[in-house]
């Protein structure tokens, strides 16, 4: 505030306000929270409508001379962040009021749908955008997050995991002069950019165990995906299919069947899965009743931990040499491929690039399964006037569709099962991990 002007507060609602001061009438625009500079001769006016203005007194207006003699932006002292334990308890419920309204204001605001507000006559040089596609302050969009850099997506340097404890002591810090991040910087704790990593909170610093908890949750996902693919391997290998052989190295004979091979690598990992799931569920229950610092309670987080290091390191080791002495059966997989009428699909999208509704198309290649059915055939042994009974836009290319390797020829896409596709990622994901 100066002899000639005051700051002043928008505390209304209303988006749009026109008010009468002694110099004159202003019709302009207001978010709640705004502050405003108007002339010293408005005073009465504000105080008279306390409910939408209010005096700010402690964000005085520098004159140009003060304004010269303020330091640059990057030579501004840093703001102490701890500045709000000297305020009074007044000043604090000030404060919240203030915050509390501000963001009631914004979310009971209506959506912008007439674009920005006009610039007020004291604001005359505010950045606010205008022309088409612009809007106010509250219905911008929020600037996107910056993507990563390629030599920092994924490092283990990002991770809330990488902090050094040491130095909390056994729960509120120690009085020895000790130089934390030095230490972390000697044990590599630091981020991509080489700032050291220390643990904030000595009390949390010590009773938190959400590393152990984090690193068992990924356990268990990699173990699910392990189980997954063993439940697969495990069918594969049965004799109701045959697509696959796993080597006598990774089996055993049955009991009672000479015959008999059991895939027991594909199951203890499928069992094993139930016991690292157990483990995290075990630690998440640990944790759920612990009060701040250290407890007794915690020296139960180290077998269930140390059991999943083992376990999964044990797992991914002996399930790898497995996988690479497994003997594909593609016969047996082409012969359990065309069973089914597995391209009756494809003879739908066929008709329906002939221009024919895919209601019709659904239609007429139900006709022509249960036409191949009764014949006992497949629907690309079903001759050309046949197929053409039950719809006359088919022709003689539909050979072409109905063959197994034009069905997957056909998912050429991106993540598609075609030849090409399949390739394609195999040579990706060798790439990656050579």
């Amino acid at each position: 505030m100066t002899a000639d002007s005051i700051r002043v507060r928008y505390i209304g609602l209303k988006a749009k306000c026109t008010d009468s001061f002694p110099s004159g009438t202003i019709h302009t625009w207001f978010g709640a929270g705004d502050v405003q500079t108007l002339p010293a001769s408005a005073l009465a006016k504000v105080v008279k409508h306390p409910t939408v203005w209010e005096l700010v007194a402690d964000e005085p207006v520098a004159s140009p001379l003060e304004a010269a003699a303020q330091p640059p932006e990057d030579e501004k002292p840093t703001p102490d962040p701890d500045a709000w334990l000297t305020k009074t308890p007044a000043e604090l419920h000030a404060g919240r009021q203030g915050l509390a309204r501000h963001t009631s204001a914004i979310a009971s605001a209506p959506p912008c749908r007439s674009g920005p507000p006009p610039t007020p006559p004291w604001k005359s040089n505010s950045p606010i955008p205008t022309g088409r596609g612009a809007t106010c302050s509250p219905c911008r969009p929020r600037a996107r997050r910056p993507p990563r850099s390629a030599t920092t997506e994924g490092s283990a340097h990002d991770h809330p995991v990488h902090r050094l404890p040491l130095g909390a002591a056994a729960l509120a810090g120690t009085s020895y002069p000790l130089d934390r991040e030095r230490v972390a910087k000697a044990l590599g704790m630091v981020d991509a950019q080489g700032v050291p990593q220390v643990c904030q909170n000595s009390l949390d610093a010590v009773s938190d165990r959400d590393f152990a908890i984090e690193f068992t949750a990924a356990a268990s996902l990699a173990m699910i995906h392990i189980s997954r693919m063993s439940e697969e391997l495990i069918l594969w290998m049965s004799q109701n299919f045959g697509f696959i052989r796993i080597a006598d190295g990774f089996t055993t004979g049955s009991s009672i069947m000479p015959q008999k091979k059991n895939p027991d690598v594909p199951e203890l990992a499928r069992g094993k899965t139930g016991r690292v799931v157990g483990h995290l569920m075990g630690l998440i229950t640990l944790m759920k009743a612990q009060p701040l610092a250290y407890n007794k309670d915690n020296q139960e987080d180290k077998e269930p931990l140390f059991d999943t290091v083992d376990t999964l390191k044990d797992t991914l080791r002996i399930f790898a040499d497995m996988v690479a002495s497994i003997t594909v059966q593609p016969e047996a997989m082409e012969r359990a491929a065309l069973k089914g009428y597995a391209t009756a699909t494809d003879l739908a999208d066929y008709m329906v690039k002939k221009g024919l509704p895919f209601r019709d198309a659904h239609e007429a290649v139900a006709h022509a399964v249960k036409a191949a059915m009764q014949h006992q055939v497949d629907l690309s042994e079903l001759p050309l006037n046949v197929l053409q009974g039950f719809n006359a836009k088919i022709e003689k290319d539909v050979y072409d569709v109905l063959s197994l390797r034009g069905s997957l020829n056909a998912r050429n896409t991106l993540g598609g099962t075609a030849p090409a596709q399949v390739q394609m990622q195999i040579e990706k994901h060798i790439a990656r991990l050579v």
